[in-house]
Order: structure tokens, then sequence, then C-alpha cells
């Protein structure tokens, strides 16, 4: 079945090339040497496929590093800035995200809507029966004087 990571009928496709080359010089190898053999090859090919003038710049292994540290040193200040309480966490709601105090603003303006909403409604309500009222009054009124 394989372990979701692209492996199918028992392993990877570099490790099936690996078993397959292996087998086929007699000799098993380093499979990191094997690996590293297989990205010099495809990047010789993808750089005879690309045009001499239009190379790409690939970012150096140092750059993922110098990229990792700024990372986590942005992720050291963040967890600093939230034990200190200069910054609250937000918890993603949605496609929103909310602090405390910005979903207890919410929920407390939509509470204040339903409440107005609530007395509009009770308001028309009161208005209409008041108003059948006063048409019930006016037919007994006609139905009284013959």
């Amino acid at each position: 079945m394989g372990n979701g990571m692209g492996v199918i009928g028992g392993g990877s496709f570099a490790a099936r090339q690996y078993r397959g080359s292996a087998q086929t010089s007699g000799k098993p190898g380093d499979f990191g040497k094997f690996l590293h053999s297989e990205e010099d090859k495809s990047t010789q090919r993808k750089e005879a496929e690309e045009p001499a003038g239009e190379k790409t710049t690939r970012p150096e292994p140092d750059d993922a590093l110098d990229y990792r540290k700024q990372l986590q040193e942005h992720m050291a200040q963040m967890l600093e800035n939230i034990k200190h309480g200069t910054i609250q966490p937000k918890f993603k709601i949605g496609a929103q995200e909310f602090t405390h105090e910005e979903w207890r603003d919410l929920i407390e303006k939509i509470d204040a809507a339903e409440e107005d909403l609530r007395e509009q409604l009770e308001a028309e309500l009161e208005a209409a029966k008041a108003e059948a009222e006063k048409k019930a009054a006016q037919k007994e009124s006609e139905n009284e004087v013959p």
C-alpha cells in the first residue's frame, strides 16, 4: 500500500532505481552517493535544456539556512511577545482570525444587533395588535348601530 509519500510497490522511485542499479552493477554502494549522482544527472539535463542566456538562479544551501534562522528568530520574538502580553494569540475561525478581545467585541456587536432587531419586531407586533384591536372595535361599533 505504501506510506503516503509517493511509495508504490515497495519503495520510492529513487530507492527502486537504486536497487535496480545495485543489482545490475553487483555492488550495493552508498544510497546517498546514488541520490547525489541522480541529482547531478537531472541538473545536467536541465542545464542542457535551458538556453544559455536564460539561466535561472537557485538559492544556495546557505540561503536556506539563513531563511530558517530568520524564521526561528521571528518565532522566538513572537513567543516572547505572547508571554509578555504585547501581542495576543489569534485563533482562526473560518476565513478570519480573532484575538480574545476581537472575538468578545464581535459577539457584543452581534448581541446588540439581535437585541435591536428583537425590539423592532416587538414594536411592530404591538403596533399590528393595536391596529387589529382598533379595527375589531370599529366593526363592533358599526354592527351595533341599526
